[in-house]
């Protein structure tokens, strides 16, 4: 009956009618998201957004090599004693600036664990600096009930989070530091830097970490000339 009917139609009506159906059949055709191997879109646009590690909003990027490090004043903690600390006290000698989120976590222990190795490696003089927002009382308390004795390390309290800030690797959300190191040569300069998000730092051992420094060390170095 449809057919017929629509062979009583004039020619205009059956054109204007084969224009709505391919209208009809383009929009059925339009590919719709398949949540079996990819987002949906439609469901996710309707979600909360929320953020991981890896989507982490961070203020600034992180310092790079031959920039200036930012300079910085803090209450500090050395030899269980509160001080105050900033980086033109370090100039002259390279400086390996260590950042971590909280001093009380097994990420923090290895952390310090790897710096302690390190300051009993006698190839080179290295100024040993770490930063985390915790207060000096934290750390004061933690350093004070080291079983091994207080690290020798400064432990900077950066509680407002404005160094690790100025240094592009504060976790905003967390109000913490990220893992991160920066090797500063006698200068103040930049000359390498790691920033890591998978909860340790990187390099991960006392010898890579040694091996990092030194070779960012050595390439600052002007090169001999050839005449």
């Amino acid at each position: 009956m449809d057919r017929i009917g629509d062979a009583n139609k004039t020619t205009a009506a059956r054109m204007q009618d084969r224009d709505e159906s391919q209208e009809d059949e383009h929009v059925i055709k339009v590919p719709q998201d398949d949540p079996s191997y990819c987002v949906d879109t439609s469901v996710f646009l309707k979600s909360d957004l929320t953020f991981g590690l890896e989507y982490m909003f961070n203020l600034r990027i992180p310092v790079l090599a031959n920039e200036m490090a930012p300079k910085f004043e803090s209450m500090a903690v050395e030899n269980n004693a509160e001080r105050m600390c900033n980086l033109d006290e370090f100039k002259g000698v390279p400086l390996l600036l260590v950042f971590f989120p909280r001093i009380l976590t097994e990420e923090s222990d290895a952390s310090i664990n790897l710096l302690t190795d390190i300051s009993l490696a006698k190839q080179i003089n290295l100024n040993l600096v770490t930063v985390s927002t915790d207060s000096t009382e934290t750390l004061k308390a933690w350093s004070e009930k080291r079983e091994a004795g207080p690290p020798k390390v400064v432990l900077v309290s950066d509680k407002n989070g404005d160094i690790s800030r100025d240094y592009g690797v504060l976790d905003t959300l967390n109000h913490e530091s990220l893992h991160a190191v920066f090797i500063i040569d006698k200068q103040g300069i930049v000359q390498g830097s790691r920033k890591s998000y998978c909860g340790y730092l990187y390099p991960s051992t006392a010898s890579d970490m040694l091996d990092f420094v030194v070779n960012s060390l050595q390439e600052s170095q002007p090169k001999p000339s050839e005449n």
